[in-house]
């Protein structure tokens, strides 16, 4: 009897520990239900234009300068996961931040995708995701919240955009810029 009731009692604690949220995750595959999740969204630092035939350009002086000032404005944010899509210009903008840590993929305008793979396998963490001027938006609207600024021109480099994501609550998003001001 009283090794049944030892059982019953150290059940029952682990049971409490569960929902107190202390035990963790036990399903590691599922996502937190109850976790905000951070998604900073910024376009790639300014590229080269020497030559127009190159899909995929290095940054210039400026673009590596503007990929350090991204760095020094987010250093005292842990971020969690650096994404960016599959063009050198994005993965150097967040070379500097990463600092030797993994950066992923994700298709430029698969929009859906980045938003499915963020709320399902990142659900509640702190992402970063390197864009352009021609696709944050659209990532934006994807996540549910209104386009905070009409367009971004091709001479805009400085914007970074924070969506707030709560499970059941409209995404939110803040607007501010870094680095050395653009037009």
């Amino acid at each position: 009897m009283k090794k049944t009731v030892a059982v019953f009692a150290f059940l029952l604690g682990l049971f409490f520990v569960y929902r107190s949220g202390r035990a963790g995750n036990l399903y590691p595959d599922q996502p937190p239900k109850t976790k905000t999740t951070i998604v900073y969204l910024v376009r790639h630092a300014e590229k080269s234009t020497t030559n127009p035939d190159d899909n995929d350009p290095d940054l210039t002086p400026a673009g590596y300068a503007r990929a350090k000032a991204l760095q020094k404005h987010l250093q005292n944010i842990p971020i969690d996961v650096f994404l960016s899509s599959p063009y050198k210009r994005t993965r150097l903008t967040l070379t500097p931040l990463a600092a030797g840590r993994e950066i992923g993929t994700y298709p430029a305008h698969g929009y859906t995708a980045l938003k499915k793979l963020i709320t399902g396998k990142y659900a509640g963490e702190t992402i970063i995701v390197a864009g352009h001027s021609n696709t944050l938006l659209d990532i934006i609207e994807t996540f549910g919240a209104a386009k905070p600024v009409r367009a971004i021109s091709d001479s805009k480099y400085d914007y970074i955009f924070k969506l707030t994501l709560r499970p059941g609550k409209k995404a939110k998003v803040e607007t501010a810029t870094f680095g050395q001001p653009t037009t």
